[in-house]
């Protein structure tokens, strides 16, 4: 150690007999220099050897004490490096320090401020400190911090850099110094701008991750004040996080590009705020099933206010791509593909404060949209043959949901396409956050969907393939507390079934004893065209409800329904003896005649013109006619006065050859004429003798006087 220290007495300033009191000695450091010291810390703070490289001290000088000294230090300490210098004027009634530090690669280990945080420390500031009866505090400058980590029980955090960029940094006390004023509960002020950037920032815990590429904080303004041991804060900000991931220790969850939030508020009493919210270019979302899915957004504002309520204002989706995968277990899988983000207007009026219901975070935003077309790729694995469909969502508008207030009807818009022709359409209402069962007030249109498209589903539904045909359909659905009521329409164009295997004919609906494709054709009118009404019911919220399984049934009640009703519409006169018998073909009672008489009387004339109109207006429809002899017939026969008309009969009948496709038959042929529309069906024998008229599946005895009349369909 070297220098030089003055202790100088002032001179006699008394005059006169007067006596003055003792001049007060005064204290002055010309210089003082250490260099090549350690001193050993042992503090509460920091422990371990301080060593001094060089430490000079110059000119402190109570005499002059507008004149600053100063202090200059050179040492190590953890492993790093301090280099400093002061500007002191210690003799004044205001003490005023200017000062200038810089510390590089100091290790954080070697301290205890109760924050659990190690890494490498480098400092790089400068500023001053006035102090009389309050303490001001000025800062500007660098702190950094390389292979950081801050570690609370199984919480940690880690990151190769932490750059604090202080652009300006201000203490204030009212009264005192800052550790008295603090102790004592007296007002202090802090306030702060600047940036804060984060390099590969990483967390786990309580069995959750995330990764952060990079951060970058810019701070507008911070102001926190301290009175009474209460902390109040004020900060002014925007944020943006670069190549940011989420997930838990065995999954990814959501790999997002980036994340900005500009014009971010925050206030001590909890509330938070930002001008905007945008997400761009998030490459993966991962639910816990192991499905990904991708979305695009902006929000503007964002709000959190004090009772913990997120509320956004009106979120934009736009460039969404994605696609969906329905595995055989019937687990949904969504795969990300690609999406931009757009900004989103503001909203008109201002969030409203909230109470939180319910277990979750509550939350709420103004609307939803898309802002331009989204892609969906939906590959089904459920079906025997897994098929792929590519949408295209047109509209996606939901307006207004709010999990405080679950009962609040959103009004949601959808619109979206399967190829160039067929379109959906959805509008109306939903509670998607009600607490008994969903609840919807919904009203929508299928157009123009292609058959071949859903033939895998009609196999597995309903028992058939669909060779051709478009469906239109209408529906109108609404939920209470759960329980589903809706109504659909189904107009079904030209449908073409293909021929159908054992499999898929175990599994067909019933359709009132009638196989499947004879039902179609009974339904089906001269244009092709089968109108259905269906209704669809249960219970949403019971695990046990299966949609498909509901629809499928529903499906086959209205085809049972529809086939009953379309005969008694088509047979009005008739009296439906066997509605359905075992064989799949339908009985109605016959046309009679007086014995030995082709006479049609006025009732049989009416019926037989009922099955004209049937068979205009079901092309599809043949009708197997076959005469029945009937003992009147007989009894009529044996009279005298026929005698001779059954000679001539029954000799004409053996003067014909037997030559029907080599049936050992007399060939005959003959007509049913359909009353009041002069057309006749034609018809002829099998090689069973049986007589046909139409291109039937069924046969019948050979005919007589009385003629029997069944529809068969092909």
């Amino acid at each position: 150690m070297c220098g030089k220290a003055t202790l100088k007495e002032l001179p006699d300033l008394t005059s006169g007999s007067e006596q003055q009191e003792p001049l007060a000695w005064v204290f002055g450091l010309t210089s003082l220099e250490l260099a090549n010291a350690t001193i050993n810390l042992d503090l509460p703070q920091a422990s371990g050897p301080l060593k001094i490289l060089d430490l000079k001290i110059e000119n402190l000088k109570a005499w002059t004490p507008e004149t600053p000294g100063s202090l200059s230090l050179n040492a190590t300490f953890a492993g790093g490096s301090i280099v400093g210098s002061l500007d002191v004027r210690p003799f004044t009634d205001v003490l005023d320090i200017a000062y200038d530090l810089e510390v590089d690669n100091m290790a954080l280990d070697a301290f205890d401020f109760g924050v659990p945080l190690s890494g490498a420390l480098s400092v790089d500031l400068k500023g001053d400190i006035q102090s009389s009866q309050h303490v001001a505090l000025n800062a500007a400058g660098n702190i950094s911090l390389v292979n950081g980590a801050y570690t609370e029980g199984d919480h940690v955090i880690e990151f190769d850099n932490l750059d604090v960029a202080i652009t300006r940094l201000a203490v204030r006390t009212e009264e005192g110094k800052l550790r008295d004023a603090i102790s004592a509960g007296e007002q202090v002020t802090i306030e702060a701008q600047g940036e804060i950037s984060a390099q590969n920032l990483s967390y786990e815990g309580a069995g959750q991750t995330a990764a952060i590429g990079a951060l970058e904080v810019v701070i507008g303004a911070v102001d926190v004040v301290s009175l009474d041991g209460v902390v109040t804060y004020a900060a002014e900000a925007s944020l943006v996080a670069e190549q940011v991931v989420v997930g838990t220790q065995a999954t990814e969850l959501a790999r997002v590009g980036t994340v900005s939030l500009v014009g971010i508020s925050a206030q001590k009493d909890g509330t938070f705020s930002a001008a905007s919210f945008v997400i761009d270019t998030i490459a993966a979302l991962q639910t816990e099933d192991g499905g990904t899915a991708i979305a695009h957004l902006s929000a503007g504002p964002l709000a959190l206010d004090a009772d913990g309520t997120m509320s956004f204002g009106d979120i934009a989706v736009a460039g969404a791509q994605a696609s969906l995968h329905l595995t055989e277990e019937g687990i949904a899988e969504f795969a990300a593909l690609d999406a931009q983000a757009v900004d989103a207007p503001a909203p008109d009026a201002e969030v409203e404060d909230a109470q939180v219901i319910g277990d979750g975070p509550a939350f709420k935003f103004s609307s939803l949209m898309l802002a331009d077309e989204a892609t969906v790729k939906i590959t089904d694995q459920t079906l025997a043959q897994p098929q792929t469909f590519d949408l295209v969502v047109n509209t996606l508008e939901a307006q207004a949901v709010d999990s405080t207030a679950p009962d609040t009807p959103t009004d949601v818009v959808l619109a979206v396409s399967l190829g160039d022709q067929t379109k959906l359409t959805v509008a109306g209402w939903i509670k998607p956050l009600a607490d008994e069962g969903p609840d919807f007030d919904l009203q929508g249109a299928i157009k123009s969907l292609a058959l071949p498209q859903i033939s895998d589903y009609a196999a597995k539904s309903v028992g058939v393939h669909l060779r051709a045909g478009r469906l239109d359909l209408t529906f109108n659905g609404q939920a209470t507390q759960g329980q589903l009521d809706a109504r659909t329409d189904w107009l079904i164009q030209h449908i073409e079934l293909e021929e159908l295997d054992d499999f898929d004919r175990a599994n067909q609906i019933e359709t009132a004893n009638l196989p499947i494709e004879k039902a179609v054709n009974l339904l089906q009118d001269k244009d092709g065209n089968i109108t259905l009404n269906i209704p669809i019911s249960g219970a949403l919220d019971d695990p046990a409800f299966d949609l498909s399984s509901v629809i499928s049934k529903a499906i086959g009640n209205a085809v049972q329904g529809a086939v009953v009703a379309t005969l008694k519409v088509l047979f009005p006169f008739a009296l439906l003896a066997d509605i359905a018998d075992d064989k799949g073909g339908l009985t109605l009672e016959p046309v009679t005649f007086a014995p030995l008489s082709s006479a049609i009387n006025e009732a049989a004339a009416t019926y037989i013109g009922s099955v004209g109109d049937l068979m205009d207006d079901r092309p599809k429809i043949s009708l197997l006619v076959c005469g029945v002899a009937a003992r009147a017939d007989l009894e009529a026969l044996r009279l005298p006065a026929h005698q001779a008309a059954l000679a001539t009969a029954q000799a004409a009948v053996q003067a014909v050859a037997p030559v029907v496709e080599g049936a050992p038959r007399a060939p005959r042929s003959c007509s049913l004429a359909c009353a009041g529309r002069g057309k006749s069906v034609g018809g002829g024998h099998d090689r069973a003798g049986n007589y046909r008229i139409g291109n039937t599946g069924q046969s019948a005895p050979r005919p007589c006087s009385t003629i029997a009349i069944g529809p068969v369909w092909n």
